[in-house]
């Protein structure tokens, strides 16, 4: 299915379901199918063309904002006449913008400040909205639940295995936490691409998650010299686990990644290679799950872990906002059904 970017129900009173997601977003696309398919009325938004193509105003003093109707006006283009009350019982929030878009929101040149101050805008009102609008999760609870250094503490108050973590820039500090471990991997914590200068947008090199030998790493550390590091135990593993929890359900897929190096522990780099294969969790697990999401004010999560030789599982993060469709393609689990049905609340 093409991306949409504002769809025939527009016209209608009543908009039920708003999606902002970005034109190439191809988890976007497959739950508009569904939706279409289900005849329910949404409203898919690119944000990256809010500044171009989308027209709405946003009055906060009125009684109305924050309840439902928080855009005074909303239209498509400029030839169609405004129309109040643009009232929405449900928003996906589902990756509104691009790595590209991302930047220019957040470093914009002269020409790009008109786009920046419009998506800065929109965000704002939609983060007005309350709870009870965001059945996969508000934007600002996945927003702050985001933070690594913030989930692997919590998952380790919580009782699940985590794998010894250290992020800083000591040297010292680094070389002291090497010593405990025969294998290591170095994450990034925020930044995943970098752009060569006079080419920014276009990504040169993507940061993944490195293997490493933690002597080579002490051999070239220097008093003098900081270096800005997430270090993590390495888990010999046997598999990979995606747990993606939705309110209505949960989807387990286990990645049999016994293969992999240790030198090159991300799977996601070729991930369709692996087998790939559902299973049931105890029920006790399950609700640790939940209770974690809960734990973050999230309402659905994307849970990943590395299961040891011996069977143990390690939590190594959970996204806020991940995607799972290559999970539908290759176990033909239909993610995309289940997504919809809690937009729509037809579960």
């Amino acid at each position: 299915m093409a991306a949409v970017f504002l769809c025939s129900q527009i016209n209608k009173d009543l908009l039920m379901i708003l999606i902002v997601s970005h034109a190439s977003d191809a988890q976007g696309d497959l739950v508009c199918q569904r939706l279409d398919e289900s005849g329910c009325d949404y409203l898919r938004i690119d944000a990256s063309r809010l500044a171009t193509e989308f027209l709405y105003s946003v009055e906060p003093l009125r009684k109305s904002f924050s309840r439902g109707e928080v855009f005074s006006s909303l239209r498509n283009g400029f030839d169609e006449k405004p129309r109040e009350g643009a009232v929405f019982s449900t928003i996906y929030w589902r990756r509104p913008i691009n790595q590209w878009d991302g930047i220019k929101t957040l470093l914009p040149s002269p020409e790009e400040v008109s786009f920046a101050e419009t998506y800065h805008a929109f965000r704002l009102a939609v983060d007005s909205l309350p709870s009870s609008y965001f059945p996969l999760g508000h934007p600002a609870s996945m927003e702050r639940a985001s933070n690594k250094l913030l989930q692997l503490r919590l998952a380790k108050e919580m009782g699940f295995k985590v794998p010894d973590t250290l992020v800083g820039n000591d040297p010292h500090v680094i070389r002291d936490f090497l010593g405990r471990h025969s294998y290591m991997v170095v994450k990034p914590i925020h930044v995943h691409s970098s752009y060569e200068g006079g080419k920014q947008g276009q990504v040169s090199q993507p940061l993944w998650c490195q293997g490493i030998d933690p002597k080579k790493i002490a051999e070239s550390l220097r008093p003098d010299r900081r270096a800005q590091l997430m270090l993590q135990q390495q888990v010999v593993k046997k598999e990979d686990w995606r747990i993606t929890v939705l309110p209505n359900t949960s989807i387990c897929c286990k990645i049999d990644t016994s293969g992999m190096s240790t030198d090159e522990p991300d799977w996601r780099k070729s991930h369709k290679k692996y087998k790939h294969s559902l299973f049931d969790p105890s029920s006790e697990f399950e609700a640790l799950l939940r209770d974690y999401l809960e734990a973050l004010d999230l309402k659905a999560g994307y849970f990943d872990f590395a299961v040891d030789e011996s069977g143990e599982p390690y939590f190594l993060e959970v996204n806020t906002n991940a995607e799972w469709l290559w999970i539908e393609e290759l176990t033909g689990y239909p993610i995309s059904e289940e997504v919809a049905k809690c937009l729509s609340g037809k579960t």
